[in-house]
This record gives C-alpha cells, sequence and structure tokens, in this order.
C-alpha cells in the first residue's frame, strides 16, 4: 500500500493573455473574465485609456516583456481603479469569476488597460511579472474590418450584437492619418498616402 499527501492547492490566478480582448457587446455589464484557485480576493488596477494611447501600450508591453526594470512598468492612461476586488470561491476550486468594468468606464463604452495581480505579489521581479495579468479590454458594440493594398483601405463597421452594417462611424488610421465615415453599408474608403502602407 502507498500513502499519498495531498495538501492544498498552491494559489492560482489565469485570465487573458491576448494584447487585446473586446467585451460581449449583449452584456449590459461589461466584464473581464479570469479563473481563480485559492484566491479571496485580488489586485485589480484599471486605466482609462483611448486609441491614441496604443503606440505608449506597446511600448509598456515591451518593457514589461524584456524586464530590464528593477520594478515592473506602469501603463499608460489615467488610473481610474486601483481596489482589492473580493473572490467567491470554494477552497481548491477552480472558479470562474467575472471582474466588472463599469465602475471604470465614463458611459457604456470605452477602453480600459487592466492589470490583475494577487494580493501578496512576491519579492522578485520576474515572478511578480509571472503573476500579472494585463490586457487593452474594448468595450465597444461597433466590429471593425480592414483590407488594404498598396493604394486604398477599405473599412467595414458592423453592429457586434447583430453584424447589420453600421453608418455615420468615423474610421482613422492613426491621430495624423486621413478619416473617412462609413456609408449605409457600413463601408468607408481611405486612400494611402505616399501609395502603401
Amino acid at each position: 500500500t502507498v500513502r499519498f499527501r495531498v495538501d492544498s492547492a498552491t494559489p492560482f490566478v489565469s485570465g487573458p493573455r491576448e494584447m487585446l480582448v473586446t467585451t460581449d457587446p449583449s452584456s449590459s455589464d461589461p466584464s473581464l473574465t479570469l479563473y481563480v484557485v485559492n484566491y479571496d480576493e485580488l489586485h485589480v488596477r484599471m486605466y482609462a485609456v483611448s486609441p491614441d494611447d496604443w503606440d505608449d501600450y506597446m511600448k509598456y508591453r515591451r518593457d514589461f516583456d524584456e524586464g530590464r526594470e528593477d520594478e515592473l512598468p506602469t501603463p499608460p492612461g489615467n488610473l481610474v481603479f486601483d481596489e482589492m476586488v473580493p473572490i467567491d470561491s470554494e477552497e481548491d476550486v477552480l472558479t470562474e469569476t467575472a471582474v466588472s468594468l463599469s465602475e471604470a468606464l465614463d458611459g457604456d463604452t470605452g477602453h480600459l488597460i487592466v492589470v490583475v495581480q494577487p494580493p501578496d505579489l512576491p519579492r522578485e521581479i520576474w515572478e511578480q511579472r509571472s503573476q500579472t495579468i494585463h490586457t487593452w479590454v474594448q468595450v465597444t458594440q461597433i466590429g471593425l474590418d480592414a483590407i488594404a493594398d498598396h493604394q486604398q483601405v477599405v473599412a467595414w463597421a458592423t453592429n457586434l450584437a447583430d453584424g447589420a452594417p453600421l453608418s455615420g462611424v468615423r474610421i482613422s488610421g492613426s491621430q495624423n492619418s486621413a478619416a473617412a465615415t462609413t456609408g449605409a453599408d457600413g463601408l468607408a474608403r481611405m486612400d494611402l498616402p505616399g501609395g502603401g502602407l
């Protein structure tokens, strides 16, 4: 006979690893889904951002991943939420939990960088990095697809809930690029300056 001693599971939190996620457009309370084992609470920070902050976000992600500093970098944007969020879970049970974004949004839609960490971060920076979940969360009702060749970009805006084309949506590639507005078919066309991307 062999006896095994089984202890409580190591605390664990998992969430989106993508650079950008879009919330469920049908939800009345937009949220970020996490999976948790043996944490009663998590430290959640949310930074309000706009599409103009994307380049700064990419720099933040590079700095975070390269890990050259003695402390974790701070995301761009305005810190609008910084709280310990309670987690309702049983011991040793993998629990799906939804962290509400509503309190951090200015209205029904918007962009947030969400950073989630355990309540007690380890001292070593590499361990802090491995236990940090961070992603740009987009709360929107607009779906956007784009196709480009060497002369033109064609963008198509639709309603995420039902796929219907959206008219009157302003489309631009960056702060300094040309803009166009979608027509009744949801399409907008923009010439590319200099004949390329």
